[in-house]
């Protein structure tokens, strides 16, 4: 006698319920089960169906945090990640966990590639996770591909405008993995930003003529060309020279997969793409040792929910421009980390430059003042916090603290395309109109925003 319809749905619905089966298992466990016709649907063996069920589908343990967590990068819910792998780093810190962690957040930062696009909240989470993760595996037995924890951070330390430490990162990353011959290229990049040409053509030349000499000279162009973040290098003369220098011929015999390349170099991963999960843009979900199921261990506090909580809904609202309501969130995430010290000095500082942006955006320039001079005394290289406190000290008729402030700002940029931005912000925003006719502001224009070598030329 066949199943009936409404028993078959009846047990769809009691595996589907069960959020930790997948399609896969439900298709593996329809392929494992008797046919149909041959399932007694009534009388005394009708019992034993259930029975059947209950015995295949036993209930899957609950998930921990970490786990929890690492599924969510998968399926590109960022900021579940970071609040899960928060959890799993304060039932139980390890150097996986804080990798984990880290990662969480820069998957979310770094979204468009960039670090001058990052959110720098995010980059520094990046670097406090990171480093901890570092300290507590100083001999990389949990983390097995060490070099990709190095250049996230250099990526980190170059968004937070640290250029210095990026540069250190970077070269670490490249003496953990000498093979991987697209890491040197990021090192080329940041000197080409910082005006340091020189160097910046040496070690992409370097790069360039190790790829041609291991016939990696094909993969390492197609990473160049298709990586946004490498737009402006090949733009530059010198450096475009440099690639016509050492291209690689394309023929069937010889494209961008036919180089032979070393196993688990960024350069591989160009050829590779489509086997990365794609809730892991950057191949780093992996880098971490296979973890085992760790034993169930007590919840955070409630106060450490609470701040992030307060600080995520602060974000909603200062997204939104509900500025009054992003001021009461925020101010309660700050007084809840007093009690929980649940944030750290880099996060306060970006929650202050939030707080004064908002105050700024509701005309109360004084508590704006006292919360960004809070943040660019913890992060002095915070350009979009500088920026506001330029505007809080004008508003407030301070000019000669406000063109200082603006002056912070344009050194503090950490691109050129964020110099530009501040730049056209401070010769258009109304706030910084008493500036204009200062001398302090025109040197400061004069400095950072020279005209083009045309018009001084007809000059």
């Amino acid at each position: 006698m066949t199943l009936t319809l409404k028993r078959l749905c009846w047990y769809t619905l009691l595996i589907m319920r069960n959020r930790h089966i997948s399609l896969a298992s439900l298709i593996a466990l329809s392929a494992a089960l008797p046919a149909a016709s041959s399932i007694p649907s009534s009388g005394r063996h009708g019992g034993k169906v259930f029975h059947a069920f209950k015995t295949r589908l036993k209930p899957a343990a609950p998930m921990d945090a970490f786990h929890m967590g690492m599924q969510d990068i998968d399926n590109r819910q960022y900021d579940s990640a970071v609040a899960q792998l928060s959890k799993a780093v304060a039932q139980r810190p390890s150097a996986a966990r804080y990798f984990m962690l880290g990662y969480a957040h820069y998957s979310r930062g770094f979204a468009s590639g960039t670090p001058e696009t990052a959110n720098k909240m995010d980059a520094v989470k990046v670097v406090e996770n990171y480093k901890a993760a570092l300290a507590l595996d100083p001999k990389f037995k949990e983390i097995k591909q060490p070099y990709k924890l190095y250049h996230g951070l250099g990526m980190a330390y170059e968004a937070l405008g640290i250029n210095d430490k990026a540069l250190t990162s970077y070269r670490q990353a490249f003496m953990l993995a000498p093979t991987d011959l697209a890491l040197p290229i990021y090192g080329a990049r940041l000197r080409m930003k910082m005006g340091a040409t020189r160097k910046s053509l040496a070690n992409f030349e370097m790069a360039l003529k190790l790829a041609s000499q291991s016939g990696q000279q094909a993969s390492i162009q197609a990473f160049l060309k298709s990586n946004p973040m490498f737009k402006d290098m090949l733009k530059d003369q010198a450096h475009s020279d440099l690639v016509a220098k050492y291209e690689a011929p394309i023929s069937p015999a010889n494209g961008p997969s036919a180089a032979p390349q070393p196993a688990g170099s960024l350069a591989n991963m160009v050829a590779m793409e489509p086997m990365i999960p794609p809730g892991d843009p950057f191949g780093l979900r992996d880098s971490v040792r296979s973890p085992t199921r760790p034993k169930p261990a007590a919840e955070p506090s409630a106060a450490e929910q609470e701040v992030l909580q307060a600080i995520a809904a602060g974000n909603d609202e200062f997204k939104f421009r509900h500025w009054a309501k992003a001021i009461d969130r925020y101010d309660w995430a700050l007084s809840l980390s007093r009690h929980s010290q649940t944030l750290g000095p880099g996060e306060i500082a970006f929650v202050n430059e939030r707080i004064g942006t908002a105050y700024n955006k509701v005309g109360r320039t004084s508590e704006a003042v006292t919360s960004l001079r809070l943040s660019v005394m913890a992060m002095p290289y915070n350009c979009a916090a500088h920026y506001q406190l330029a505007l809080a000290y004008s508003l407030s008729g301070h000019y000669a603290e406000a063109t200082k402030s603006l002056r912070e700002a344009l050194k503090t940029a950490p691109s050129p395309s964020e110099l530009r931005k501040t730049v056209l912000l401070a010769k258009t925003d109304s706030e910084l109109e008493p500036l204009r006719d200062l001398p302090a502001y025109k040197a400061a224009m004069q400095e950072f925003a020279p005209a083009p070598a045309s018009s001084q030329a007809r000059r």
